[in-house]
């Protein structure tokens, strides 16, 4: 017995010494001559303390072994390995960005291509100590715009990578499954929307789920993109009939839009909807809205209608407001528009609000309300 103890311990210390032999060590290093392209961008980041490993693959031509050192004031972290991948070990790094919360992290990467070991400029990671929410959900789905069979709405820990599943299409005769939302980043208020025969809205609160029918006879559709109000009795939705449109431009794929567009408030208390004639103008198309901070306001997306496609490029939408009176449940009598699109030349989509109330998030396209193939995006503040 005391003869294979050794033998194991032997034989466990040569594997050991077989992988350090293994694992590249840089060796006559030089500065590199090209700047550090990595996947995805986190060079200069800010990172939540208790966020999962900010793993990244080098996109460096002809990279075959990586080192990596990560140091803070009190505390590094240092990763050799083959081929172009990062991976933190988990452990490891939550140790050394709770040791360095509030401070700075100085990341240097050397890479060996083509047999010669070279050294970028570091970077920075900045380390806070404000903690980010864990999870986060999201549908999975194929990526293509022609078909799609398999999804599934999920979620994921921000803090470990860990998954599960909410919902699979698989169990419901492969429907689709769109149009999730949290309301004030509770998961104990929570919808989708689950379309073909049989489908509707599900909504759950406090783990009761309810199926709902989010549409009356004034409204074009059901219910599409939506929001919850903070007090959770209420949601704002847009009721939209949504048409593709393929490019024949060699630079651009699809374009969708909205031939005919309305919002209106489903009360979930009440099995109601509110309708607003000043949101519900055939001459205008109005989307995306979402509630404020304090469930006073409802911001959205407002455009003129314009002939479709043929004018596709000159539909541009306005952010804009309008009242909500909770108490009352009813809508303002007054629209408020706060990013002109005429002005600014360009069109307005996806407003979300800070929980504190003080910022209102937004993308920027050129035109149109579908920004995902339109380069030109960007978000403002």
């Amino acid at each position: 017995m005391k003869n294979r103890r050794m033998w194991y311990l032997v034989f466990l210390f040569g594997v050991l010494y077989s992988l350090q032999a293994c694992t590249p060590h840089p060796e006559s290093v030089k500065p590199a001559d090209q700047p550090l392209v990595i996947y995805p961008e986190y060079q200069e980041v800010t990172i939540p303390f208790n966020v999962a490993p900010l793993n990244f693959l080098l996109r460096n031509e002809g990279v075959d072994a990586v080192n990596v050192s990560v140091k803070g004031a009190s505390d590094s972290l240092q990763i050799n390995a083959r081929g172009h991948k990062v991976v933190f070990p988990l452990k490891a790094w939550h140790a050394l960005l709770e040791a360095e919360k509030g401070g700075m992290l100085e990341v240097s990467v050397t890479a060996r291509v083509g047999g010669q070991w070279l050294r970028y400029l570091p970077f920075t990671w900045q380390v806070v100590s404000d903690r980010l929410d864990a999870y986060v959900s999201y549908r999975l789905i194929e990526p293509g715009y022609e078909v799609w069979n398999a999804l599934q709405i999920r979620e994921r820990c921000l803090e470990n990578f860990e998954e599960r599943v909410l919902a699979d299409n698989g169990q419901t005769g492969g429907k689709c499954m769109n149009c999730h939302v949290h309301g004030q980043n509770n998961g104990n208020l929570s919808m989708f929307h689950l379309r073909g025969e049989g489908g509707g809205t599900i909504l759950n609160r406090n783990g009761k789920l309810r199926k709902l029918t989010l549409k009356n006879e004034h409204m074009v559709s059901a219910a599409v993109y939506g929001d919850f109000h903070p007090n959770g009795r209420y949601g704002v939705f847009s009721s939209n009939i949504i048409l593709p449109m393929f490019h024949t431009e060699s630079n651009r794929r699809l374009e969708v839009y909205d031939t005919v567009s309305d919002l209106a408030i489903a009360d979930f208390d009440e099995n109601r909807m509110l309708i607003s004639p000043l949101t519900a103008d055939s001459a205008t198309l109005e989307t995306f809205p979402t509630f404020s901070a304090d469930g006073k306001w409802v911001y959205y997306c407002s455009a003129p209608w314009v002939t479709l496609p043929d004018q596709v490029s000159q539909l541009r939408y306005s952010l804009c407001r309008i009242a909500f009176d909770v108490e009352k449940g009813a809508w303002g009598n007054q629209i408020d528009t706060l990013w002109d699109a005429r002005l600014n030349k360009g069109s307005v989509c996806h407003p979300k609000a800070s929980p504190d109330g003080r910022y209102l998030l937004y993308t920027v396209a050129d035109y149109g309300t579908f920004p995902i193939w339109h380069r030109e995006t960007d978000l403002q503040l």
